[in-house]
């Protein structure tokens, strides 16, 4: 995964209430008191992350279910992770196996930042 062409898929306040049932307003309370995942303020504007979204809505629209099951990802990621900072130290590796390696590593450390805390890598960044 190349995360400098990663791009991310924005929900407006709107279209989550569309989704929801519910006012865009009323998205925007819920979101204050911490009831639905939490938005990006890109240019001016809060945005849902369709990811979040998605994982939220699987999960009922629970709060509680969906926060578990980001903090599951993240330990998943981490644990992944771990394994290959430890395959790393082998020295039977070729350059481009060790090279290949390192990508894997830079794009799982990016996936836990992402995870944890809930950023959106655009396009270009």
């Amino acid at each position: 995964m190349n995360h400098s062409n990663q791009t991310c898929q924005l929900l407006s306040a709107k279209a989550l209430g569309e989704m929801l049932s519910r006012s865009r307003r009323q998205v925007f309370r819920q979101n204050s008191a911490g009831r639905i995942p939490k938005t990006l303020s890109t240019s001016g504007s809060d945005r849902f992350l369709v990811s979040d979204v998605s994982i939220f809505l699987q999960c009922g629209c629970d709060i509680a279910g969906f926060q578990a099951q980001k903090q599951s990802q993240f330990k998943d990621v981490q644990e992944t992770l771990g394994t290959l900072l430890l395959a790393l130290n082998w020295d039977g590796w070729a350059d481009e196996e060790r090279a290949a390696l390192l990508h894997c590593i830079d794009c799982l450390e990016r996936k836990l930042i992402d995870i944890k805390h809930g950023v959106c890598r655009e396009k270009g960044r």
